[in-house]
């Protein structure tokens, strides 16, 4: 199997985050936390869903170090991310 070997040019952490702008997330609520004479409340959530929305970039989820490329700029749509990979060598080539 292909494998992805991120590490990130500032920090050397190894995971990739996707910044999303204008999406729609929702979150299943597993339990409130609360008292009824009091004003505080917590709550567990469960699943979360993203819907809609459009990539900003692809960061460094550490340090937010945004990828770049120098004739490109931001790194914001999966064909350049992999791309800049690629030119990093931290990604196998997949098959079909």
């Amino acid at each position: 199997m292909p494998r992805m070997n991120f590490k990130c040019p500032k920090c050397e952490h190894t995971v990739i985050e996707e910044v999303m702008q204008h999406a729609v997330v929702s979150t299943n609520i597993s339990f409130v936390y609360a008292r009824r004479d009091e004003e505080h409340a917590s709550i567990d959530y469960g699943e979360t869903s993203t819907d809609y929305g459009e990539v900003s970039h692809y960061q460094c989820n550490r340090c937010g170090q945004k990828l770049r490329d120098d004739t490109i700029g931001a790194i914001d749509d999966a064909a350049a991310l992999a791309q800049w990979l690629f030119k990093h060598e931290m990604l196998e080539e997949t098959d079909g």
